[in-house]
């Protein structure tokens, strides 16, 4: 007498049924749309995970060298801020410096090419500003 075959399982990752699948892209698109909904929250969380991985070799340090664990702690905190504001003040005044040269590079139109003659700048009339698609030309004659 023959022996039955018996039932196999399919072995994990060889046949995916629909419905694993459907579950699979609706898992995925629920936690992107957590995510998505989510950042305001995250990403507040996800800084100051960062930061404490960023400082923590730093506090673990002035532990070693005798310091308490709070000392240690304001030490570096007071350490970033100093930081911080250092980079802020550069970036400050950059920006205070781009600004107060700013009305100086608006009305220099840059550099010319050799040969091209400097022309006075004259205002453009109606009729010379390109128009909105759907616009229609100006005719000339004065509008009712």
């Amino acid at each position: 007498m023959a022996a039955k075959p018996s039932a196999q399982l399919p072995l994990p990752g060889q046949v995916q049924t629909v419905q694993a699948r459907v579950i699979g892209i609706l898992g995925t698109a629920a936690l992107l749309a957590l995510l998505y909904f989510g950042r305001e929250v995250l990403i507040p969380i996800t800084l100051a995970v960062m930061l404490s991985l960023l400082v923590a070799p730093m506090i673990h340090g002035l532990r070693r060298i005798g310091l308490g664990q709070t000392a240690s702690v304001w030490a570096v905190v007071l350490a970033l801020v100093l930081v911080l504001s250092a980079i802020a003040t550069v970036i400050g005044s950059q920006l205070i410096r781009m600004g107060a040269s700013m009305p100086r590079q608006a009305g220099d139109p840059g550099p010319r090419h050799a040969g091209q003659a400097r022309r006075p700048h004259r205002a453009g009339t109606a009729r010379d500003r390109p128009r909105v698609a759907g616009e229609r030309k100006p005719s000339g004659r004065p509008s009712r």
